[in-house]
């Protein structure tokens, strides 16, 4: 298969498009990087917004102390590789780049909302990864307000058929973190993205061998919490809650009650990639 990775430009995402380029699993044909908005430029002009600063900075230090290597040492790159700007998925032009690409499967990962014929002509060809467990988070920072929450178990993956909603494509499989004890934010976080991008890679890889239907949601009774956050509700209390429920203990009282609080939030789990998918 001829694959296509759409994706934004942050360190994270052009590491993942490394990996995947990488794999021997995967025929990456054409990478494509968006210019996408980051929560950087949205507190770059609140003078009050200093903590927000620090772990936004704090955040970029360890993604480059995590990803930095995986774009020096590259071996490989996709035969076709472009920068575009915000919203150009969602365009005419871009279906027809597709095309003189002969583009069979498309894995989605970091891009503004995606709209348009696109969804419809690569109908179930078109995969997304969501950085949250959908639908109980979705929208912006999915696995970061769980743990403002105080909910870690709510923390994990989502991939998912793409369609014209937001994070409400067909589940395909979900995944959740290794977490312990003496982990950071940012530390549990980053060794997480590796994970997920392991993930993403094997699925895609098994795509035209994976039996339908795909993830089915659990039928016995589940979590009723339902959130959609966005940019906006990135503030300096959130932030203060993220580290004073680390320093007070939450990490201890999540893993003293891991099964109970993990069953309590079922994931979709395709039984074709039981095993393979959760490295």
């Amino acid at each position: 298969m001829n694959v296509a990775i759409l994706t934004a430009n942050a360190l994270r995402h052009r590491a993942f498009a490394s990996l995947a380029c990488n794999s021997t699993r995967l025929d990456v044909t054409a990478v494509f990087y968006e210019q996408t908005r980051t929560l950087n430029e949205l507190v770059s002009f609140d003078p009050t917004a200093d903590l927000e600063r620090q772990h936004l900075a704090a955040r970029d230090q360890a993604e480059q102390d995590f990803f930095a290597l995986y774009l020096e040492c590259q071996l490989q790159t996709a035969k076709f590789s472009k920068g575009v700007p915000r919203g150009w998925f969602s365009t005419p032009e871009f279906i027809e780049e597709l095309k003189s690409l002969r583009i069979d499967l498309i894995l989605v990962y970091g891009t503004s909302i995606i709209k348009g014929n696109v969804i419809k002509l690569y109908e179930k060809r078109m995969l997304n990864v969501h950085l949250g467990l959908s639908p109980y988070y979705r929208g912006s920072g999915t696995n970061y307000f769980p743990f403002v929450n105080r909910e870690p178990e709510y923390c994990g993956a989502t991939y998912m058929f793409l369609d014209s909603g937001v994070d409400t494509g067909v589940i395909i499989h979900q995944i959740r973190p290794l977490i312990l004890k003496t982990d950071s934010f940012h530390q549990l976080s980053n060794r997480f993205l590796l994970r997920v991008f392991k993930a993403y890679i094997l699925i895609a890889a098994a795509f035209e061998q994976l039996e339908s239907p795909p993830g089915i949601f659990p039928t016995q009774e589940h979590s009723t919490t339902r959130r959609v956050y966005r940019d906006i509700d990135f503030t300096r209390k959130s932030v203060e809650t993220l580290y004073s429920n680390f320093s007070t203990g939450m990490i201890n009282e999540y893993l003293d009650n891991l099964q109970i609080r993990n069953a309590n939030v079922p994931l979709v789990q395709h039984k074709s990639l039981i095993g393979l998918a959760d490295i």
